[in-house]
């Protein structure tokens, strides 16, 4: 009995070595990593995307700023396991990457669209140089080949209109981190603070927190250091707003 008493030690430590390492390249995993120092791999909840929910780093994207390197969803990086994404903030996330893509949808529509009329119009002015039709021929026929064009026209709009979709729920989705970043730290945030965890530069955090100022979201207040920290105020940051007007 006292020999299974010395071996029953030993699978809890195999265990917990297995937990330390990395579940990509199997090598030791400081305590408390959210990120694996050897292969780079991400790691903790706070890194799960919350479109095809798999635990795994963003991208930067010109447009959106991140998104998810795996499934190319809308995302805001958190860096702080305190900080949870409200449904307010994964609702406008999801509308994002839905309008964004509609807007590359509707701009290959556009282009191809575009480019059968070009084709059209090439086919029509080789027909009249050769067969000479008469003139009301020829124009009966040069407005059925600028059809396509119209058509065009109308599916780039439509890419447009969804690009000031992902403009404003991109927006109004930065307002909800905000907001999700104050809940966590005691209804307090600051620029230097929200733009460390979010990796976004720090002139846009306090753009984004002064404009929530403005709005009546957050109250702003000077520290002893002259440095501006902001209090979430009602609870809810009402993103709403930003969201209501988009649509």
């Amino acid at each position: 009995m006292s020999a299974e008493m010395n071996e029953s030690p030993q699978p809890k430590e195999a265990l917990a070595t297995a937990r330390a390492s990395c579940p990509a390249c199997a090598k030791p995993l400081p305590e408390g990593a959210d990120r694996c120092p050897n292969c780079g791999l991400a790691l903790g909840e706070h890194r799960r995307c919350v479109h095809c929910r798999a635990i795994v780093d963003v991208e930067t994207a010109p447009d959106v700023r991140f998104v998810c390197r795996i499934c190319g969803g809308v995302r805001i990086p958190l860096d702080d396991a305190a900080v949870k994404p409200s449904d307010v903030s994964v609702e406008l996330l999801r509308k994002a990457t839905v309008a964004r893509s509609a807007t590359t949808i509707w701009t290959i529509v556009a282009g191809v669209v575009a480019a059968f009329g070009a084709g059209s119009v090439l086919v029509l002015a080789l027909v009249i140089s050769v067969a000479h039709p008469a003139t009301s021929s020829a124009v009966m026929a040069g407005l059925a080949a600028s059809v396509p064009f119209f058509f065009a026209a109308l599916a780039y709009r439509k890419s447009r209109v969804h690009r000031g979709e992902i403009a404003r729920s991109v927006e109004a989705a930065w307002m909800a981190a905000v907001v999700d970043a104050a809940r966590a730290h005691g209804g307090e945030v600051d620029a230097t603070t929200f733009a460390r965890l979010t990796r976004t530069s720090e002139a846009y955090a306090e753009r984004l927190l002064a404009d929530m100022s403005s709005r009546g979201q957050l109250a702003s207040n000077v520290t002893s250091e002259g440095a501006h920290k902001y209090t979430l105020l009602g609870g809810t940051g009402a993103p709403a707003p930003a969201l209501a007007s988009g649509d």
